[in-house]
């Protein structure tokens, strides 16, 4: 199974309070839950596609406009998935 990755005090302190959520273990948790339902547990698909959503999370970071990052993010890996498979 994959798990979340703990980030440290002083990781944390370098981050914008954008990424300190994108990165916090509750969010890890669901993208993971996700992204292995997504891809019937396949754990290397799954990397990837957390990755991807990561990356792109990131790039994005400008039009995400506030409220529940949670959903945006998992708008974000879903939508990966959905190219994925076109």
């Amino acid at each position: 199974m994959l798990e979340p990755r703990k980030l440290s005090d002083r990781e944390k302190a370098k981050l914008s309070d954008f990424r300190q959520v994108l990165l916090s273990e509750s969010l890890q948790s669901k993208m993971i839950n996700f992204a292995m339902s997504l891809t019937k547990c396949n754990k290397a698909l799954s990397k990837d596609l957390i990755q991807q959503t990561y990356l792109r999370a990131m790039e994005n970071e400008n039009q995400f406009k506030g409220g529940n990052i949670d959903k945006w993010v998992i708008t974000i890996l879903k939508n990966l998935f959905k190219d994925l498979n076109k």
